[in-house]
């Protein structure tokens, strides 16, 4: 009887555990979406106390207060970075600047589509519906960019 009761308190324990890993997550995505809401052009994913930064920042400077931020977290495992800024674009593609705000502000209205820099090439990432797409392959027909997204 003893056995049984034990064997049960460790269930039961260990029930406990999992659940507050699940809440753990909910309450670091909100604490790390209060943060994130400041910069309208990123977001933050969540998984067994790991944070992802995705997006694009406007200066290397808000890219690295956010991270700054999302390190301060309680019970945070990691912070990873695949955000990029604006600056840092520019760095990597010979795209101009002026052409690379085009296509920095047309991702805003899809926010399931990142941009980046993938071999010195600008890549659009994420997914996209296919209405979706074509208001972005309209929108963008002179610009050498990879759509390499996926179309659902």
């Amino acid at each position: 009887m003893k056995r049984l009761i034990r064997i049960n308190l460790i269930s039961i324990l260990a029930l406990m555990l999992v659940g507050c890993d699940a809440n753990s997550d909910e309450v670091l995505q909100q604490q790390a979406e209060q943060i994130i809401s400041a910069y309208p052009n990123a977001s933050v994913e969540v998984k067994d106390g790991v944070l992802t930064l995705k997006g694009n920042f406007d200066t290397s400077k808000d890219k690295a207060e956010a991270l700054q931020k999302l390190n301060k977290i309680k019970d945070t495992q990691t912070v990873k970075d695949e955000a990029a800024s604006l600056e840092d674009l520019i760095k990597d593609t010979s795209i101009s600047p002026e052409d690379l705000q085009k296509v920095i502000d047309l991702a805003k209205d899809f926010p399931s589509i990142q941009v980046e820099v993938v071999d010195g090439k600008l890549t659009l990432t994420g997914k996209a519906s296919s209405t979706q797409d074509k208001i972005i392959r309209r929108s963008l027909p002179t610009l050498d960019i990879d759509y390499n997204y996926t179309v659902q």
